[in-house]
């Protein structure tokens, strides 16, 4: 994980989200803090763990995109062994997320007509990232 990607996630969980694309390239850049806390956690690092603040974000961000009922946005939420796994659909790419403030609500709430695709995007979260990023740039321009 390049360090420049971990510092322009962080940047953009703090920015405002007002289209798909915007919520897009937030939750790509939650994957990419998630991966990076796991890695600093397993070489040592367990103060890292406060990190995980972001998800509080991510919950706000989820309930934002619920109420906005954006054209190709699906979310749901499943039952998982401690909490509930937080599912969101943004044509066709599905994040999912633990630990999620709120994550409860989508569990009945949610469309449970719907299937995780199966596909994990964080051992490819820096890719997910760039193609989140560039998809922003060119719906802004």
């Amino acid at each position: 994980m390049r360090e420049a990607d971990v510092h322009e996630a962080l940047a953009a969980l703090k920015c405002a989200c007002s289209s798909k694309s915007e919520l897009r390239y937030q939750l790509a850049a939650a994957v990419v803090l998630n991966i990076w806390i796991e890695d600093e956690r397993r070489l040592g690092f367990v103060g890292r763990k406060k990190f995980y603040a972001f998800k509080q974000r991510v919950g706000a961000l989820v309930q934002w995109a619920a109420n906005a009922r954006l054209e190709g946005v699906r979310i749901w939420a499943e039952t998982g062994p401690k909490e509930p796994i937080l599912y969101i659909r943004i044509d066709d790419v599905d994040f999912s997320f633990q630990g999620i403030p709120g994550a409860n609500t989508f569990v009945e709430a949610g469309d449970n007509a719907l299937t995780w695709s199966g596909v994990r995007l964080k051992p490819i979260a820096p890719i997910v990232f760039a193609w989140a990023r560039a998809l922003r740039t060119a719906a802004s321009s």
